[in-house]
């Protein structure tokens, strides 16, 4: 492994703005497709039940899912060196925000699909978590159980 550089920190927040500006472009779009031309289906509410209650379930699944697989995989990551420490965390982090971002772009397919208000405020809490979720120096030395000073200095340069 290379030793860990503070443009690494950079991209890992490049990588995690992408994927909620992602969402969050998506679903701009989609609410405005929606208030000019209308939803992509019939409206149907049995149809719009369903999916709704499919896309919470969804949802509920794979976040708490993604964050149980974070912390497993970063359960021992105060044993590691700090290149390590940043790989590892690199990955679960990815691994979470993905499993996040899945649920957002579903709820952005419901919400063309039906133009459901219930879908979009679903994809913007997803929006809101991923922002929580977000690796702030803090974020950072606290789930990689490193020092704030180190993770500072490696993210002024």
């Amino acid at each position: 492994m290379n030793d860990p550089r503070p443009s690494d920190i950079k991209s890992l927040r490049i990588v995690y703005i992408a994927l909620m500006l992602g969402v969050a472009f998506f679903l701009l779009v989609a609410f405005i497709l929606t208030l000019k031309t209308g939803t992509l289906s019939e409206t149907d509410p049995f149809f719009e039940q369903v999916l709704l209650i499919v896309s919470t379930l969804m949802a509920i699944v794979s976040i708490t899912s993604g964050i149980f697989i974070f912390k497993k995989r970063t359960e021992n990551i105060q044993n590691m060196n700090f290149e390590e420490k940043l790989f590892t965390f690199r990955s679960a982090m990815i691994l979470r925000a993905a499993t996040m971002e899945g649920p957002g772009f579903f709820f952005v397919v419901c919400v063309m699909l039906t133009g459901s208000k219930i879908s979009m405020i679903e994809a913007l809490v997803v929006l809101v978590l991923m922002f929580l979720y977000f690796p702030t120096n803090n974020r950072l030395a606290d789930e990689m159980k490193n020092d704030l000073r180190e993770i500072e200095r490696m993210s002024e340069n």
